[in-house]
């Protein structure tokens, strides 16, 4: 991800700790706030996760399939290159 100084959680986590967040920090930051957006939006997260809307966040995708027997996978991602400098890119 790129720092903005408009994210709060990436502001907010720079203030408290002095580093940016590693991935695991922002991981764990987008599916808590996507669960807690989509438990907002539906009476259950069944419900929420039911519908084919596919949510982006700080550095991670959200499009939930109900698997065959039990569950949910989540079937969003990006692909990536090198573009010039080594510098990744997301392919659209």
């Amino acid at each position: 991800y790129n720092f903005d100084e408009k994210n709060a959680f990436l502001v907010s986590y720079k203030n408290k700790y002095g580093v940016l967040p590693n991935r695991y920090a922002v991981r764990g930051f987008d599916l808590a706030y996507d669960i807690l957006l989509r438990l907002a939006s539906a009476d259950t997260l069944y419900d929420a996760v039911d519908s084919d809307s596919e949510t982006e966040y700080i550095e991670n995708k959200f499009r939930y399939d109900k698997k065959l027997f039990s569950g949910y996978t989540n079937q969003a991602f990006y692909i990536l290159k090198y573009g010039e400098n080594l510098i990744f890119e997301v392919v659209k």
